[in-house]
């Protein structure tokens, strides 16, 4: 079996690349377009979403973020703005009373020092290079490093809500293990990256 690669601009555009059947497999994301003749053949990436702000902010819950400005990692994309706008509503909160700014990795130590933001959402595995950077960036600009990692703790009720969210445990430790950053496990929500097939492809030839 041989696959030719073929570069897209977002997870949107290999949706539409496989509905053309311009290709035969892409990677979606389960909230942004799920091509109507795809079949999923395999998780591809579970991507959690993490809140995190430091301690002396009063950020607690996301209910805590009516009149915040917070930053979203990932500039030019959109898909994770309506992303935390959909979180924010299932807690009741308008997403017109939150600002949102959107920013690249390397940029949210600068961002959170010049005080352009007050929180930080980032939307990835936690082992991930963009994710790790983000918020070492915010640990490295907040007094003692005190960052509070903010649980969704009704996360399965939103999970059966709302389709394409899923509940996803952040493990103890997976910002660091020294202090241990989260201290302990908790839940939030995510969403998931799937390998898809367009139909017609062969059992066989998705399985190989």
């Amino acid at each position: 079996m041989r696959l030719r690669l073929v570069s897209s601009d977002s997870p949107s555009d290999s949706a539409a690349r496989l509905e053309r059947e311009d290709v035969d497999f892409a990677i979606v994301r389960a909230d942004i377009s799920m091509p109507p003749s795809a079949m999923v053949v395999a998780v591809w990436q579970r991507n959690p979403v993490i809140l995190s702000a430091p301690a002396t902010a009063g950020i607690e819950r996301w209910t805590d973020l009516g009149g915040k400005t917070i930053g979203v990692m990932g500039r030019g994309v959109g898909y994770n703005i309506r992303l935390i706008q959909t979180i924010l509503r299932e807690h009741g909160v308008q997403p017109s009373s939150v600002r949102m700014v959107e920013v690249l990795p390397w940029e949210t130590a600068d961002i959170f020092r010049k005080k352009q933001i007050e929180a930080l959402v980032t939307v990835g595995p936690p082992s991930s290079k963009p994710v790790a950077d983000a918020l070492s960036g915010l640990v490295r600009e907040t007094p003692d490093g005190k960052v509070v990692l903010v649980p969704v703790r009704e996360a399965e009720a939103v999970a059966d809500r709302v389709s394409f969210l899923e509940s996803m445990d952040v493990i103890a430790g997976s910002f660091g293990s020294s202090p241990p950053r989260p201290a302990e496990n908790f839940p939030t929500l995510g969403v998931v990256h799937y390998l898809v097939a367009r139909r017609g492809v062969d059992d066989a030839v998705a399985s190989e």
